[in-house]
């Protein structure tokens, strides 16, 4: 029998978890008050850094066509370490990207609704659900800029959802990648290159990459769609960026 007025073991866990939810309350305050702060923080800091830089674009004509066109449905492709480009392409022209359901991509949404660009919800762990959503979110958005290499990597590898969701929508993939010609590197799994104020970009877009074959209305297989790609976005990052690769990409053999 338990003495008078000891605790019973129920009673004393109980006390226990009260006492660490009071303990633990100003921790989760502070914690979600630095989050909403340094999201509020980020976005400014941006928004006044894109309005510092110089852009330049060289996109192949057949490309500018869809860009001018009202109406067309295309997909912009691009490596993960430009996600900055896509942010700052869907601020001036409505593109709509994908974007990671992982925790750091929560923020990075947020980040982008702070400066008004929707998103489309992205989860490699739930490839289907994530490709159903990129095919409806193309009926209702003209453009949707996707990280090819996913959120995760393997870095400069095409996920073959980019075909997939090419081929399904029967929309032509544009080959995209943002040069900067003074920049910082993040010490992410991508190394995200930041854009420093007053830097010029040069955003280059070459020719579309079409959902069917040549000659034919017969449309190719997702593989072969993230294949092309692929080589293509290989060869603009060697031609264009191969410095940057050579500082922050060395452990990869990527250009011959």
């Amino acid at each position: 029998m338990a003495r008078a007025g000891a605790a019973s073991p129920k009673y004393r866990t109980a006390l226990r978890q009260v006492l660490f939810s009071l303990v633990s309350f100003p921790k989760k305050l502070v914690r979600t008050a630095l989050y909403y702060i340094a999201l509020e923080l980020i976005s400014a800091f941006y928004q006044a850094l894109r309005h510092s830089w110089d852009v330049k674009y060289y996109i192949h004509e057949d490309s500018l066509k869809l860009v001018n066109d009202d109406d067309a449905h295309y997909v912009i492709a691009m490596w993960h370490y430009n996600t900055l480009a896509a942010a700052f392409l869907s601020a001036l022209w409505g593109t709509v990207p994908l974007v990671s359901t992982s925790r750091e991509g929560a923020f990075v949404a947020k980040f982008l609704v702070k400066i008004g660009v929707p998103t489309v919800a992205s989860n490699s762990k739930t490839k289907p659900l994530t490709l159903r959503r990129s095919v409806s979110s193309m009926g209702s958005n003209r453009v949707i800029v996707v990280p090819t290499d996913g959120s995760v990597g393997p870095r400069f590898q095409v996920k073959v959802g980019t075909g997939f969701l090419a081929r399904t929508t029967k929309s032509p993939v544009v080959p995209m990648l943002l040069v900067s010609d003074n920049y910082g590197v993040a010490k992410s799994w991508d190394r995200l290159i930041v854009p420093k104020p007053h830097s010029t970009l040069h955003i280059i877009m070459e020719q579309p990459i079409l959902p069917t074959l040549p000659l034919s209305s017969q449309r190719k297989r997702p593989k072969q769609i993230a294949g092309e790609v692929e080589e293509v976005l290989l060869r603009m990052v060697c031609t264009h960026s191969n410095d940057y690769l050579q500082k922050h990409h060395s452990d990869l053999t990527l250009c011959s």
